[in-house]
This record gives C-alpha cells, structure tokens and sequence, in this order.
C-alpha cells in the first residue's frame, strides 16, 4: 500500500509545470478536565480514535492542476485499511476535476465535532469528478464494490473498473450547487446498489455577524423511512466564538416518532490557549 501511495504521490506531481505545496500535521486531543457523570479526569491528552477531523496524522501535497492527500489515524490501537485513507486529484482544465481515491462530499457540515451531519454523499474508495461553470458545480462520485476481510478490514476489488457484476454497482452520488448573493443553495442525492437512498437540500448565508446553514433529508428504502432537517449556526465578538448544531429526526414507518439534540460550543481564545464549553444533548446521532 505504501508504495502505491508513494507512485501515486508522485504521478499527481509530474502532471503540473509548476512547483508543489507540501504540508503535514500531527495532531492531539487534550482536555484539562472532564467528568461523564461517574467518572473525573484531569489532564488528559491522546488522539480522538475513528474522528476524520482529528487524526492522527495527515499530509497532502498540491500544485497547480493535480495533488494527491494521505490521513491516517488508529482504531483503537490497530492501523487498518479502514484508517489509511489516500486520494488523489488532477484537473485537466480550468473547469473539471478527477479524483481518485476515497471520495465524500456533503451539501453543509458543522464545524463543532465535523460529522455529526447526514448530508454527506457517505465516503466511498473509487472515481468522482467536479464540474464548475460559473456559479454553478457539480460532483458526481462512482464508487467501488467492497468487502471486509475476516479482521474487518475493507477488501477492494477490482479497482480499474466500474465494479458492476450484475447485483452490485456500489455507491453513487451526485451534488450540485449554486451560489449567488442571497447565499448557496445545494442539492444531493445518492444510492447504494439503486436503492437505500438519501435526497438533501440545503442553504448556507451570513446574516450579520452569523454564519448559518440549513438541510432537509430525506431516507427512502423501499418507502420513506425518516426525514432529518438540520439547523446550524455560528459566530464570533473579540476573543469569544460559539456554535450550535440542532438535528430533528423525524421517524416516519410505524408511529411516527420526533428526536431532536443539540449541539453546541462556546469558546474563548487567549493568546497561548484556549478555553472551550461543550454541550451535547439529545439524539444528535447520524
């Protein structure tokens, strides 16, 4: 895998005339004090096992019409093909781009814990395109047929081709976006296998001093299942900041049912750190 990765590195920067960007991070999780209702911890630190937002080790390198990305984190204490993750991007012209590799992309995620969202095309190891005109673009993502070996880890096969056998197609997605002076409105729709489905739109503006988002999802396997709207907002004064991430789960088969959370942030930056209160309640699950 490592040498595949490093080919791969390589070919995305021999596609651009011009010199590459090239950055790497580490990163960790501390906390000076947290208590779950049983137990008090003080001083922790340690990595944030399984988060895409806080993994253990990232770097990506760009140029002007291709790149390529690498991120790494542990499950538990394992290193496995589902946490060794690359992709990378070429650009052909001005107004299309190809990647390949593991693909996503979402119509509006919040910025507190980065996944807590249902808007995303959901991450798929095979081929996407970005078409922009204007301002207007599009994704479409295509995505592999997969399995999971007897330790769990994700077996691809036959990368090189659609993975079509007749009852499997994988994953399709397709996202497309408009923005203007009134804000972003976006819309996706993605299937696994032609069915299992998820519609979404969604509108992103600033209003003022706040920045906010909306989506509204839909669930179809065979009927509608649930439908999701999700509301977010977030702004600054000075050193202060806060967020806050509100999704509705409206569960519809059987006795309709309503759950609804809340997420949110407030924070305050000193020079050298900062200090942050996080409240999670509710159902505020995917």
């Amino acid at each position: 895998m490592k040498k595949i990765v490093g080919i791969l590195l390589a070919g995305a920067l021999l596609t651009s005339a011009f010199a590459a960007d090239f950055s790497a991070q580490v990163k960790m999780k501390g906390s000076l004090a947290n208590f779950d209702g049983t137990n008090f911890k003080a001083l922790s630190m340690g990595v944030d096992n399984g988060a895409d937002y806080n993994q253990l080790f990232a770097t990506s390198v760009t140029a002007d019409k291709a790149g390529a990305e690498v991120k790494l984190w542990l499950n538990g204490d394992a290193i496995t093909t589902d946490t060794f993750k690359f992709k990378v991007w070429v650009q052909p012209m001005d107004m299309l781009k190809l990647t390949f590799g593991n693909n996503n992309f979402n119509l509006n995620q919040e910025s507190i814990d980065w996944w807590r969202s249902n808007s995303d095309a959901g991450e798929s190891f095979g081929y996407s395109a970005t078409i922009t005109s204007g301002a207007f673009s599009a994704d479409i993502m295509i995505g592999a047929q997969s399995d999971k070996d007897k330790d769990g880890n994700v077996v691809v096969d036959a990368v090189g081709k659609f993975w079509y056998d007749g009852k499997n197609f994988g994953r399709t997605a397709l996202k497309v976006q408009y923005g203007a002076d009134f804000g972003t409105i976006n819309a996706l729709f993605t299937a696994d296998n032609f069915k299992d489905m998820k519609f979404g739109a969604g509108y992103k503006g600033a209003f003022g001093p706040v920045n906010m988002w909306v989506n509204v999802l839909a669930f179809v396997n065979g009927g509608f299942d649930k439908v999701r709207p999700e509301l977010f907002a977030n702004g600054s004064v000075d050193a202060f900041s806060w967020a806050a991430f509100v999704p509705v789960d409206i569960n519809i088969p059987g006795k309709v049912t309503v759950a609804a959370g809340l997420v949110a942030k407030v924070s305050y930056q000193l020079d050298a750190c900062g200090l942050d209160l996080y409240i999670n309640k509710g159902d505020v699950t995917k």
